[in-house]
Protein backbone atom coordinates (compact mmCIF):
# COMPACT_ATOMS: atom_id res chain seq x y z
CA UNK A 1 0.00 0.00 0.00
CA UNK A 2 2.86 2.40 0.20
CA UNK A 3 4.65 4.53 -3.07
CA UNK A 4 8.20 3.87 -1.47
CA UNK A 5 9.18 0.83 0.67
CA UNK A 6 13.09 2.15 1.62
CA UNK A 7 12.02 2.76 5.16
CA UNK A 8 13.73 5.39 7.40
CA UNK A 9 11.60 5.55 10.42
CA UNK A 10 8.75 4.70 11.66
CA UNK A 11 6.82 6.61 14.75
CA UNK A 12 3.05 5.37 16.62
CA UNK A 13 1.34 8.53 17.54
CA UNK A 14 -0.77 9.19 20.33
CA UNK A 15 -4.17 8.43 18.67
CA UNK A 16 -2.71 5.27 17.00
CA UNK A 17 -1.62 6.43 13.80
CA UNK A 18 1.94 4.54 12.03
CA UNK A 19 3.87 7.41 10.59
CA UNK A 20 6.85 6.27 7.98
CA UNK A 21 9.24 8.33 6.71
CA UNK A 22 10.81 6.62 3.11
CA UNK A 23 13.70 7.55 1.00
CA UNK A 24 11.16 8.58 -1.39
CA UNK A 25 8.09 10.09 0.67
CA UNK A 26 6.43 9.62 3.90
CA UNK A 27 2.98 8.00 4.77
CA UNK A 28 0.44 7.58 7.51
CA UNK A 29 -1.18 4.01 8.41
CA UNK A 30 -4.63 4.66 9.78
CA UNK A 31 -5.17 1.80 11.53
CA UNK A 32 -9.24 3.05 12.42
CA UNK A 33 -9.24 3.62 8.44
CA UNK A 34 -11.19 0.89 6.46
CA UNK A 35 -11.17 0.49 2.56
CA UNK A 36 -13.78 -1.36 1.11
CA UNK A 37 -11.62 -4.45 0.82
CA UNK A 38 -11.38 -4.24 4.71
CA UNK A 39 -7.62 -3.28 3.86
CA UNK A 40 -5.79 -0.92 6.56
CA UNK A 41 -5.17 2.49 4.33
CA UNK A 42 -1.96 3.70 4.03
CA UNK A 43 -2.20 7.89 3.17
CA UNK A 44 1.12 9.67 1.57
CA UNK A 45 1.30 12.89 3.93
CA UNK A 46 2.12 16.48 1.98
CA UNK A 47 4.21 19.19 3.34
CA UNK A 48 2.04 22.81 3.41
CA UNK A 49 2.90 23.32 -0.34
CA UNK A 50 1.41 19.70 -1.30
CA UNK A 51 3.75 18.80 -2.36
CA UNK A 52 5.20 14.74 -0.98
CA UNK A 53 8.18 15.09 1.18
CA UNK A 54 11.50 13.94 -0.16
CA UNK A 55 14.04 11.12 2.07
CA UNK A 56 12.70 11.43 5.35
CA UNK A 57 15.05 10.68 8.09
CA UNK A 58 12.86 11.07 11.56
CA UNK A 59 9.47 11.59 12.98
CA UNK A 60 8.84 12.32 16.15
CA UNK A 61 6.07 13.18 18.33
CA UNK A 62 6.62 15.77 21.04
CA UNK A 63 5.37 16.38 24.55
CA UNK A 64 2.51 18.54 23.10
CA UNK A 65 0.99 16.17 20.23
CA UNK A 66 2.90 18.35 17.65
CA UNK A 67 4.60 15.91 14.87
CA UNK A 68 8.17 17.01 13.57
CA UNK A 69 9.43 15.41 10.39
CA UNK A 70 12.84 15.81 8.96
CA UNK A 71 13.80 15.75 5.71
CA UNK A 72 15.96 16.53 2.69
CA UNK A 73 15.09 20.63 3.37
CA UNK A 74 14.79 20.57 6.83
CA UNK A 75 12.46 20.41 9.87
CA UNK A 76 8.88 20.29 9.13
CA UNK A 77 5.74 20.97 12.00
CA UNK A 78 2.94 19.20 11.81
CA UNK A 79 -0.20 20.68 14.01
CA UNK A 80 -3.06 18.23 13.51
CA UNK A 81 -4.07 20.19 10.05
CA UNK A 82 -1.13 20.57 8.20
CA UNK A 83 3.01 20.87 7.76
CA UNK A 84 5.17 24.04 8.13
CA UNK A 85 8.56 24.50 6.74
CA UNK A 86 9.95 25.76 10.01
CA UNK A 87 13.70 25.65 9.38
CA UNK A 88 16.26 24.44 7.35
CA UNK A 89 18.26 23.03 10.12
CA UNK A 90 17.81 19.68 9.95
CA UNK A 91 17.30 16.46 7.33
CA UNK A 92 19.10 13.89 9.89
CA UNK A 93 17.89 12.19 13.32
CA UNK A 94 15.16 14.28 15.62
CA UNK A 95 15.01 13.72 19.18
CA UNK A 96 13.02 15.17 22.09
CA UNK A 97 14.85 15.45 25.67
CA UNK A 98 13.35 15.22 28.55
CA UNK A 99 13.09 19.17 28.93
CA UNK A 100 10.67 19.35 25.67
CA UNK A 101 13.71 20.29 23.22
CA UNK A 102 14.21 18.91 20.10
CA UNK A 103 17.52 17.61 18.65
CA UNK A 104 18.54 16.91 15.42
CA UNK A 105 21.40 15.88 13.50
CA UNK A 106 21.89 17.77 10.28
CA UNK A 107 22.16 16.78 7.25
CA UNK A 108 23.07 19.90 5.59
CA UNK A 109 23.78 19.41 1.85
CA UNK A 110 27.79 19.49 1.24
CA UNK A 111 28.07 20.65 4.13
CA UNK A 112 29.86 19.08 7.37
CA UNK A 113 26.81 17.35 9.68
CA UNK A 114 26.05 18.76 13.28
CA UNK A 115 24.57 18.25 16.21
CA UNK A 116 21.97 20.80 17.07
CA UNK A 117 19.25 21.84 19.36
CA UNK A 118 16.22 23.57 18.92
CA UNK A 119 15.20 25.56 21.83
CA UNK A 120 11.57 24.41 23.47
CA UNK A 121 11.06 28.09 23.88
CA UNK A 122 11.14 28.67 20.21
CA UNK A 123 9.48 25.19 18.96
CA UNK A 124 6.33 27.23 17.77
CA UNK A 125 7.98 29.95 16.04
CA UNK A 126 7.55 30.52 12.65
CA UNK A 127 11.24 30.15 12.13
CA UNK A 128 13.42 28.51 14.36
CA UNK A 129 17.11 28.32 14.27
CA UNK A 130 18.79 24.97 15.66
CA UNK A 131 22.00 26.00 18.62
CA UNK A 132 24.97 24.38 16.95
CA UNK A 133 26.43 22.27 19.53
CA UNK A 134 29.59 20.56 17.26
CA UNK A 135 30.43 19.12 13.90
CA UNK A 136 31.68 16.91 11.88
CA UNK A 137 32.79 15.58 8.78
CA UNK A 138 30.89 12.18 8.58
CA UNK A 139 27.32 11.37 8.84
CA UNK A 140 25.69 11.83 12.44
CA UNK A 141 22.09 9.74 12.73
CA UNK A 142 20.79 8.67 16.25
CA UNK A 143 20.23 10.43 19.39
CA UNK A 144 19.35 9.23 22.39
CA UNK A 145 19.39 10.58 26.36
CA UNK A 146 20.67 8.54 29.09
CA UNK A 147 19.32 8.83 32.83
CA UNK A 148 21.68 11.90 33.62
CA UNK A 149 20.50 14.35 30.69
CA UNK A 150 23.74 13.71 29.00
CA UNK A 151 23.02 13.47 25.02
CA UNK A 152 24.58 10.35 22.68
CA UNK A 153 24.85 11.04 19.06
CA UNK A 154 25.99 8.32 16.73
CA UNK A 155 27.40 8.04 13.43
CA UNK A 156 29.23 6.80 10.42
CA UNK A 157 32.99 7.47 12.95
CA UNK A 158 31.38 6.03 16.30
CA UNK A 159 29.86 7.85 18.77
CA UNK A 160 29.80 11.05 20.91
CA UNK A 161 28.90 12.18 24.19
CA UNK A 162 27.50 15.84 25.38
CA UNK A 163 27.10 16.61 28.89
CA UNK A 164 25.56 20.31 28.54
CA UNK A 165 29.18 21.67 28.66
CA UNK A 166 31.69 19.25 26.14
CA UNK A 167 31.43 16.54 23.70
CA UNK A 168 33.56 13.95 24.15
CA UNK A 169 34.81 11.47 20.97
CA UNK A 170 34.43 7.72 21.69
Amino acid sequence: GMSHNDINTIMEDRTGKIWFGTRGNACVYDPSAMLDSDRKKFTEITNDEGLPFFNVWSIIEDQRGFIWLSDSVGLWRYDGHSFTHVSTDSGGGLYEDKMGNIWTTGLPRFQPSFLGRFDKKSLLDEQIKAIPIFKTKGALLGISEDKEGNIWVGGDAGVWCYDGKSVKYF
